[in-house]
Protein backbone atom coordinates (compact mmCIF):
# COMPACT_ATOMS: atom_id res chain seq x y z
CA UNK A 1 0.00 0.00 0.00
CA UNK A 2 1.36 3.57 -0.85
CA UNK A 3 -0.40 6.55 0.70
CA UNK A 4 0.53 9.98 -1.10
CA UNK A 5 -0.73 13.22 -0.16
CA UNK A 6 -2.22 16.04 -1.99
CA UNK A 7 -2.32 18.89 0.55
CA UNK A 8 -0.90 22.37 -0.41
CA UNK A 9 -2.97 24.25 -3.59
CA UNK A 10 -0.34 26.29 -4.77
CA UNK A 11 -1.16 28.41 -8.34
CA UNK A 12 -1.84 27.00 -11.41
CA UNK A 13 -3.64 24.51 -12.61
CA UNK A 14 -5.16 21.99 -10.94
CA UNK A 15 -5.14 17.96 -12.07
CA UNK A 16 -8.75 16.99 -12.24
CA UNK A 17 -9.05 20.58 -15.13
CA UNK A 18 -6.49 19.01 -16.79
CA UNK A 19 -6.86 15.63 -17.12
CA UNK A 20 -7.52 13.38 -20.68
CA UNK A 21 -10.87 12.18 -20.00
CA UNK A 22 -12.82 10.65 -17.40
CA UNK A 23 -9.92 9.55 -14.93
CA UNK A 24 -12.24 6.94 -13.40
CA UNK A 25 -12.26 4.70 -16.60
CA UNK A 26 -8.73 5.30 -17.60
CA UNK A 27 -7.09 2.10 -18.48
CA UNK A 28 -3.43 1.05 -19.09
CA UNK A 29 -3.75 -0.59 -22.29
CA UNK A 30 -5.81 2.84 -24.02
CA UNK A 31 -4.66 3.67 -26.96
CA UNK A 32 -3.82 6.90 -26.28
CA UNK A 33 -0.87 5.66 -23.71
CA UNK A 34 -0.51 2.32 -23.33
CA UNK A 35 2.57 2.26 -26.32
CA UNK A 36 4.46 4.63 -24.07
CA UNK A 37 7.48 3.02 -23.09
CA UNK A 38 9.04 2.89 -19.45
CA UNK A 39 12.39 4.11 -20.30
CA UNK A 40 14.92 2.13 -19.55
CA UNK A 41 12.99 -0.85 -20.10
CA UNK A 42 11.40 -2.06 -23.38
CA UNK A 43 8.06 -2.13 -21.31
CA UNK A 44 5.26 -0.33 -22.02
CA UNK A 45 2.14 1.04 -19.93
CA UNK A 46 -0.12 -1.18 -21.29
CA UNK A 47 2.35 -4.31 -19.92
CA UNK A 48 3.05 -3.21 -16.98
CA UNK A 49 1.96 0.52 -16.24
CA UNK A 50 -0.51 -0.61 -13.36
CA UNK A 51 0.93 1.58 -10.41
CA UNK A 52 1.50 4.30 -13.21
CA UNK A 53 -1.78 5.09 -14.27
CA UNK A 54 -2.99 4.30 -10.45
CA UNK A 55 -0.41 7.31 -9.41
CA UNK A 56 -2.15 9.60 -12.94
CA UNK A 57 -5.64 8.43 -11.76
CA UNK A 58 -5.23 9.47 -7.58
CA UNK A 59 -3.26 12.55 -9.06
CA UNK A 60 -6.54 13.38 -11.27
CA UNK A 61 -9.32 12.51 -8.86
CA UNK A 62 -7.52 14.48 -6.03
CA UNK A 63 -7.30 17.82 -8.36
CA UNK A 64 -3.76 18.91 -7.52
CA UNK A 65 -2.03 21.54 -8.70
CA UNK A 66 0.35 20.30 -11.75
CA UNK A 67 2.81 21.70 -14.01
CA UNK A 68 1.35 20.84 -17.18
CA UNK A 69 -1.44 20.82 -19.33
CA UNK A 70 -2.75 17.74 -21.11
CA UNK A 71 -2.25 15.24 -17.78
CA UNK A 72 -2.49 11.74 -18.13
CA UNK A 73 -1.02 8.01 -16.95
CA UNK A 74 1.85 9.08 -20.22
CA UNK A 75 2.79 12.30 -18.10
CA UNK A 76 3.67 10.11 -15.74
CA UNK A 77 5.47 7.77 -17.74
CA UNK A 78 7.48 10.51 -18.86
CA UNK A 79 9.02 12.11 -15.83
CA UNK A 80 9.31 9.35 -13.15
CA UNK A 81 12.41 6.95 -13.31
CA UNK A 82 12.06 3.18 -14.36
CA UNK A 83 14.33 0.37 -13.69
CA UNK A 84 15.09 -2.01 -16.61
CA UNK A 85 12.23 -4.33 -15.68
CA UNK A 86 10.09 -1.02 -16.24
CA UNK A 87 9.32 -1.37 -12.15
CA UNK A 88 8.57 2.65 -10.60
CA UNK A 89 11.47 3.94 -8.68
CA UNK A 90 9.37 6.29 -6.05
CA UNK A 91 10.09 9.53 -7.05
CA UNK A 92 10.30 11.87 -10.08
CA UNK A 93 6.55 13.05 -10.30
CA UNK A 94 7.67 16.33 -8.13
CA UNK A 95 7.95 18.40 -11.27
CA UNK A 96 4.69 17.43 -12.22
CA UNK A 97 2.72 17.90 -9.25
CA UNK A 98 5.08 19.22 -6.73
CA UNK A 99 2.66 18.89 -3.94
CA UNK A 100 2.27 15.28 -4.18
CA UNK A 101 4.44 13.63 -1.60
CA UNK A 102 5.00 10.19 -0.43
CA UNK A 103 3.78 9.54 2.53
CA UNK A 104 4.24 5.89 3.18
CA UNK A 105 4.93 2.43 1.43
CA UNK A 106 4.62 -0.58 3.58
CA UNK A 107 5.22 -2.82 0.30
CA UNK A 108 3.07 -5.38 2.46
CA UNK A 109 -0.32 -4.46 -0.22
CA UNK A 110 -4.08 -5.06 1.03
CA UNK A 111 -2.87 -8.57 2.98
CA UNK A 112 -0.79 -6.09 5.13
CA UNK A 113 -3.99 -4.38 6.52
CA UNK A 114 -5.40 -6.39 9.16
CA UNK A 115 -7.37 -10.02 9.10
CA UNK A 116 -10.66 -10.11 7.14
CA UNK A 117 -12.40 -7.73 5.03
CA UNK A 118 -14.13 -5.31 7.97
CA UNK A 119 -10.60 -4.75 9.24
CA UNK A 120 -9.20 -4.11 5.72
CA UNK A 121 -11.82 -1.71 4.99
CA UNK A 122 -11.94 0.06 8.09
CA UNK A 123 -8.29 0.69 7.88
CA UNK A 124 -8.95 1.68 4.05
CA UNK A 125 -11.12 4.82 5.38
CA UNK A 126 -9.48 5.35 8.19
CA UNK A 127 -6.63 6.60 5.41
CA UNK A 128 -8.97 7.61 3.23
CA UNK A 129 -10.64 10.08 5.73
CA UNK A 130 -6.42 11.35 6.76
CA UNK A 131 -6.75 13.07 3.30
CA UNK A 132 -4.11 10.34 1.59
CA UNK A 133 -4.74 8.86 -1.98
CA UNK A 134 -3.80 4.71 -1.66
CA UNK A 135 -2.59 2.61 -4.11
CA UNK A 136 -2.56 -0.84 -2.61
CA UNK A 137 -1.28 -3.76 -4.69
CA UNK A 138 -3.50 -6.54 -4.97
CA UNK A 139 -1.58 -9.73 -6.37
CA UNK A 140 1.59 -9.82 -4.09
CA UNK A 141 4.48 -11.13 -5.75
CA UNK A 142 2.69 -10.21 -9.46
CA UNK A 143 2.42 -6.68 -8.57
CA UNK A 144 -0.83 -5.15 -9.44
CA UNK A 145 -1.42 -2.24 -8.50
CA UNK A 146 -4.65 -0.52 -7.76
CA UNK A 147 -6.29 3.13 -7.46
CA UNK A 148 -8.70 3.05 -3.84
CA UNK A 149 -11.50 5.27 -4.91
CA UNK A 150 -14.06 5.29 -1.87
CA UNK A 151 -15.29 2.85 0.58
CA UNK A 152 -18.77 2.06 1.93
CA UNK A 153 -19.65 0.33 5.04
CA UNK A 154 -17.28 -3.29 4.47
CA UNK A 155 -16.80 -2.55 0.53
CA UNK A 156 -13.89 -1.08 -0.86
CA UNK A 157 -14.31 0.51 -4.24
CA UNK A 158 -11.49 0.62 -6.95
CA UNK A 159 -10.22 2.17 -10.37
CA UNK A 160 -8.39 -0.89 -11.96
CA UNK A 161 -6.41 0.23 -14.77
CA UNK A 162 -5.83 -3.41 -16.22
CA UNK A 163 -9.70 -4.12 -16.17
CA UNK A 164 -11.97 -1.12 -15.83
CA UNK A 165 -15.31 -3.51 -14.86
CA UNK A 166 -13.29 -4.16 -11.52
CA UNK A 167 -14.79 -1.83 -9.39
CA UNK A 168 -14.87 -3.60 -6.18
CA UNK A 169 -11.41 -4.71 -4.33
CA UNK A 170 -12.69 -7.94 -2.43
CA UNK A 171 -15.01 -9.46 -5.27
CA UNK A 172 -12.53 -8.41 -7.63
CA UNK A 173 -9.43 -10.25 -6.16
CA UNK A 174 -8.73 -12.58 -3.39
CA UNK A 175 -7.77 -10.50 -0.59
CA UNK A 176 -10.35 -10.79 1.92
CA UNK A 177 -8.62 -13.06 4.78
Amino acid sequence: ISRTSSRGTGSGTSAGSRASGDWSNWAQCDSRWGSVTLDPSNQTICRVGCLTTSLAILMAKSGTHLTVNNFSPATIARTVKYDYNGNMYWSGWESVAPNWKLVSDTGSGVNGLGVGKKAKAQKIKSLLDQGCMLTVTVKPGEGHWVAVDYVIGDEVFIVDPANVNNRNLFSSYNVNN
